[in-house]
């Protein structure tokens, strides 16, 4: 059984098909407001990103999401902000959670993010501590925990400028 998971932003087809993931997190949610969110998520304008990646097994199924975009920080200039972080699955659940971790944190070094904010349910709490996301406030009365690393401008400055600045 090949056990890969890739990533890849959810293309407007796939919108449906990502509708009971959706679903784990707000158990209400209509998939007329499932569709509208999904469609200005996927409506990206410059300079500020955003959009929504999912994490697909080898067999094409949707096995996690986040929602995320790119926001100005006055701290860090940029943060990638994410939300709606959710991935489920017999066996590829903590596969895709891993994976998507990874992928933010890759998504957040392209934008030239200086940190990551989540959003996200205190299950997946410890994973996302493992990966160096430390939190910053108690769960809200969403029982979501907001998590921020500063981890990414902490490399950033280990590194050294960027190699046409050098």
């Amino acid at each position: 059984m090949d056990l890969t998971v890739r990533i890849e932003p959810l293309a407007p087809a796939q919108i449906e098909l990502a509708y009971p993931l959706a679903q784990a997190i707000a158990a209400d949610l209509t998939l007329e407001r499932w569709r509208g969110y999904a469609r200005a998520m996927a409506a990206s304008r410059e300079p500020y990103r955003h959009g929504i990646m999912g994490a697909w097994s080898s067999a094409g199924y949707l096995h996690g999401m986040f929602g995320y975009r790119v926001a100005p920080d006055l701290a860090l200039g940029r943060v990638l902000q994410i939300d709606n972080f959710v991935a489920m699955g017999i066996g590829s659940g903590a596969r895709a959670a891993t994976a998507l971790i990874g992928a933010a944190r890759a998504l957040a070094a392209a934008e030239d993010c200086g940190a990551v904010q989540a959003l996200v349910a205190p299950a997946f709490a410890p994973l996302f501590d493992s990966h160096g996301l430390v939190p910053v406030l108690s769960p809200s009365s969403r029982g979501r925990v907001l998590w921020r690393s500063w981890l990414l401008a902490q490399e950033r400055q280990a590194a050294g400028p960027p190699p046409e600045e050098r």
